[in-house]
């Protein structure tokens, strides 16, 4: 188009619109802002509105009046007063929760309440508080939980509120001559490893002197050396009165000692202790400090100490458990000399894995608990340290005695933390309500679409010398942008009520009634609204970190162990939530199986929480395994129902329920998050949608959803002996070893996975037997072997580390080949007790068309490797065994009931009972027999520390 020069009159219209112009566009443009953004607040309610939405709730109106002027307008609380400070041991950590103790006297001659909330310094605006209810004429003092700010660390003061009466009447109460608020002050550390400590009780001075024999300082030294491993900061010394009933005043802690004899006078403590470690704390109980009783307190049913007797010595042989393959500096045996004796508690033990021995007896056990661990000593702490020629502090003048990775890793690392995935539960919410949550990408496209377009259209206009269109075109314009994000908004705001998704992973403890979970809840509110949130006994809620400020929230103990939420304000949308709860069971969960021909059979105990529902077994291994529950809690797993990886349920017709757990267990099982330490121990996965809610939401009309995950380890019995069973690959979890030239093969126990290896090479695993089924004779049994090797011959071999026999050779294998094991090529692994299999590459083989070769054939690795085993338990026909066959079940409770009085303690060398001096071998065989009905299985301890390890030497356990 040509330009063409405007006409006179032309000139005179646009001279007069420009005069005009600022006055137009300015009414024009703030009308259609005030559409732009209405359209925005329909569609973007969360973002728009901002999420202090809650601002403009009403609040109590707040007089401030002086302790006497509170006095007399209240005389029945004239006589109550109360005081708050740092509770537990007074030492916290930022991003961690720690303790407040408050203080009330009330004077009065009937009972009185009080409320006391704690304000810690800080952006996030959380307060909590606790109501106590105080006999007359007494005082009542009272710990509870408060979550310290990320980031704020240093001497900070944190500001408190008196309300008598036990409610919030607004009135801010100040002592006599402070001008604001009164507070108190505590030293908060910004750290990421938590603190060791050491529970203890000042009993020593009252022991016997003939009972003296374990230093008073040993056990703090114990510590020392390995808070010095960890490099942690000293043993903090704890007392019983510094604890409570809610382990979350224990958080600062990462590691724990206790040698208090009165443990068992407060109940409470001991239950806060194991959930503490459900949670992933590491407790060692020092078992001749504090006696069988109290250990039983602590262990709660998931371990046994039956005590034979107790004896000293001047000289200390401590043997490795066999059942480890060590490092190459590793010593299999240490021995001690002191100048006096020292105590050495005999025990036999059920349901825990022995560290060290000493004359076949375990004095340093671990056991399993929940997503923790508990080590146990039964012998003076002293023979465990060695002074450090090293040192330069008193803090170091100790350290641990050789072959104690495993002491290490149990103690100090930190095991898998499983948590959910929140991304991922997020996404499953907004889909559950059908909610569309726009993204921020989209909010900005749509905010800068709007001046986009006006600037585009102001600029055709004026091209085409009509600049007077722009008075109509801009509110066109906004209508246009608010349309379609009105419909948007008005669609999302319509789909569904307020709804709660409650997720929950609960990691079952045998024997345990009591277990700790955590979750989250997921709302969603159309509307900006109050919620009413509860919580059981010694469960909460933590406000998604994302709501933090604006208006006060407040959590409120009630002496019962409840939790309530007040003022809690959420804006609409999806919000995501912590929960930590703690489950009361009435019976405690329990899965037992064994094995018979067609594979692993057992039964569920699941009552307490409701119906299994898609259930799996998951171990060591990468694959998982269907488990087939019947109605009655009995299952079964056949080597048929293994599953491909990333499939966790066989039906045909998957529903979305179905669908988003499966997302779920993937994650959950990912290695990359678990460092291929979860599960520990082959469990049986399974979900329960349990009416329990030890967190509810109590607003009216919400729509309510909830699954729970539990984690149930399976406790092993013996199969009869000479029946034929058949023991499927979840349950023969392997690990890589070092052939006979030192080479490690390409298998990560870390990641669960093979990798790549481009020239020829070997790997060796070894599947260790479960206990229970040991002596195994073997029949013909099968191997899967998925494989990728083009051009290459791949041998495969079997047997044990002494001697491996050839199977099967395959050339250029690519796909899955199903192997025979004859009977004969594991003829040795009765005495093994394990399997080992051999993957032998060789070089790529070149061919005539050497050009046209897939560059791919490069490289070779193994995607899956699955052994079933088919044989018999057999009776023991070792050297030592038939000397001790006489000692049946029945001999053995007698001997461990055998008093301690029948093995006095005289002299320095080590005293045996007759009955026990003739069962030294028995023990071990008995720790690891098929009458434990809580032994794990004895490849536990590779695929746990295999990889970190560095694989074993080629070493077979002493029988």
């Amino acid at each position: 188009m040509k330009n063409r020069r405007p006409s006179a009159k032309g000139r005179e219209n646009i001279s007069a619109f420009d005069i005009r112009a600022p006055e137009i566009i300015v009414s024009f443009s703030r009308c259609a802002v005030l559409i732009f953004a209405a359209a925005g607040v329909l569609c973007f309610p969360g973002q728009v509105r901002g999420q202090n939405s809650g601002a403009a709730a009403p609040t109590a109106e707040v007089t401030v009046q002086s302790e006497a002027d509170a006095r007399r307008a209240k005389p029945d609380t004239a006589e109550l007063d109360g005081t708050v400070r740092a509770g537990g041991v007074a030492r916290f950590l930022s991003g961690r929760w720690g303790s407040v103790r408050g203080s009330v006297k009330n004077r009065s001659d009937h009972p009185q309440s009080m409320l006391m909330v704690v304000t810690p310094p800080g952006p996030d605006n959380l307060q909590f508080a606790r109501s106590v209810t105080v006999p007359p004429g007494s005082v009542y003092s009272v710990q509870w939980p408060l979550l310290l700010p990320l980031n704020n660390a240093g001497n900070l003061e944190f500001t408190y509120q008196m309300f008598p009466g036990g409610t919030d009447d607004g009135v801010l109460r100040r002592r006599k001559g402070e001008p604001g608020l009164p507070s108190y002050n505590a030293i908060v550390d910004e750290r990421d490893s938590g603190l060791v400590g050491l529970i203890w009780s000042p009993r020593f001075e009252t022991l016997p002197e003939d009972q003296r024999l374990v230093l008073d300082d040993a056990p703090n030294q114990l510590l020392l050396a390995l808070a010095g491993e960890g490099q942690r900061p000293g043993v903090q010394s704890v007392m019983l009165s510094d604890l409570s009933e809610f382990p979350e005043n224990l958080d600062v802690f990462d590691l724990l000692g206790v040698t208090s004899r009165d443990l068992s006078l407060y109940p409470e403590v001991c239950r806060s202790i194991r959930l503490w470690v459900q949670r992933g704390g590491k407790l060692v109980i020092f078992l001749d400090e504090i006696g069988p009783h109290n250990a039983e307190c602590l262990l709660d049913g998931t371990a046994s100490l039956t005590v034979i007797d107790e004896t000293s010595s001047n000289t200390v042989r401590l043997q490795l458990s066999p059942d480890f393959h060590v490092r190459m500096d590793q010593e299999r045996e240490v021995i001690r000399e002191f100048d006096e004796p020292v105590r050495i508690t005999r025990v036999i033990a059920d349901g825990v894995r022995p560290l060290w021995m000493v004359d076949g007896y375990p004095v340093v056990m671990h056991v399993p608990f929940g997503g923790g661990d508990v080590i146990v000593t039964a012998i003076a702490p002293q023979t465990l340290y060695e002074p450090n020629p090293n040192s330069r502090s008193p803090a170091t003048q100790n350290r641990l005695i050789p072959s104690s990775t495993k002491l290490i890793d149990l103690t100090l690392h930190s095991n898998a933390i499983v948590r959910l995935p929140t991304e991922v539960l997020r996404t499953q919410a907004a889909e559950y309500v059908g909610y569309a949550i726009p993204g921020r990408w989209l909010a900005a496209a749509i905010t800068l679409l709007f001046p986009l377009i006006v600037f585009l259209a102001g600029r055709r206009l004026l091209k085409r010398q009509t600049g007077e269109l722009i008075l109509v075109a801009l509110p066109l314009i906004a209508l246009l942008i608010a349309l379609p994000t009105v419909g948007f908004g008005l669609r999302s705001r319509t789909v569904a009520p307020q709804t709660v998704v409650r997720t929950e992973l609960l990691q079952s403890v045998p024997g345990a009634n009591a277990l700790a979970s955590d979750g989250t809840l997921a709302v969603y509110n159309p509307d900006p609204a109050e919620m009413q949130i509860s919580g059981g006994p010694l469960s909460l809620l933590i406000p998604e970190r994302s709501q933090y400020g604006g208006d006060l929230r407040r959590i409120n103990w009630m002496d019962d162990g409840d939790s309530q939420w007040q003022r809690f304000e959420m804006s609409a949308g999806v919000h995501l939530n912590q929960t930590r709860q703690v489950r009361m069971l009435a019976e405690p969960l329990h899965a037992s199986a064994t094995f018979d021909a067609q594979g692993l059979t057992g039964r569920i105990h699941s009552r307490s929480l409701g119906t299994p529902e898609n259930a799996i077994l998951a171990s060591a291994l990468p694959e998982q395994m269907a488990v087939h529950i019947a109605a009655d809690g009995r299952f079964r797993v056949a080597p048929a129902d293994m599953l491909e990886p990333g499939t966790f349920v066989t039906d045909s017709l998957v529903t979305e329920v179905q669908n988003r757990r499966s997302q779920l267990l993937s994650s959950v099982l990912n290695p990359a998050i678990s460092n291929g330490r979860f599960p520990e121990t082959p469990s049986l996965l399974y979900w329960t949608t349990s009416e329990d809610t030890p967190v509810a939401v109590d607003n009216p009309g919400t729509r309510q959803s909830l699954s729970v995950l539990v984690v149930q380890p399976i406790q092993l019995t013996a199969p009869a002996e000479g029946q034929p069973i058949t023991i499927p690959p979840a349950m023969l979890p392997y690990r890589q070893v070092v052939d006979e030239s030192g080479n490690m093969s390409g298998y990560s126990v870390s990641q669960k996975a093979w990798a790549q290896r481009k020239p020829a090479g070997t790997g060796r695993v070894r599947h260790a037997i479960p206990d229970v089924c040991q002596p195994f004779a073997a029949d013909d049994s099968e191997l899967t072997l998925r494989i990728h090797a083009p051009s290459r011959t791949v041998e495969i071999l079997a047997g044990t580390d002494q001697k491996m026999h050839p199977v099967k050779t395959l050339t250029s294998p690519v796909g899955t080949f199903q192997i025979p094991l004859p009977a004969s090529v594991l003829s040795d692994v009765t005495e093994s007790g394990a399997v080992f299999v051999e993957v032998k590459a060789s070089d790529v083989e070149t061919s005539a068309d050497a050009d046209s070769q897939d560059l791919s054939s490069d490289f070779w690795h193994v995607e899956q490797l699955l052994l079933t085993l088919h044989g018999r338990r057999i009776k023991t026909v070792t050297a030592d065994t038939k000397a001790a066959s006489g000692l049946q079940p029945g001999n053995v409770a007698a001997m461990a009931h055998r008093s301690p009085d029948d093995a006095p303690l005289t002299g320095n060398a080590v005293k045996h009972s007759p009955a026990a001096k003739t069962s030294a071998t028995e023990v071990v065989r008995l720790l690891r027999s098929p009458r434990s009905p809580n032994s794990y299985e004895s490849g536990y301890y590779e695929s746990r520390y295999g990889n970190a390890s560095g694989g074993d030497q080629g070493q077979t356990p002493a029988p």
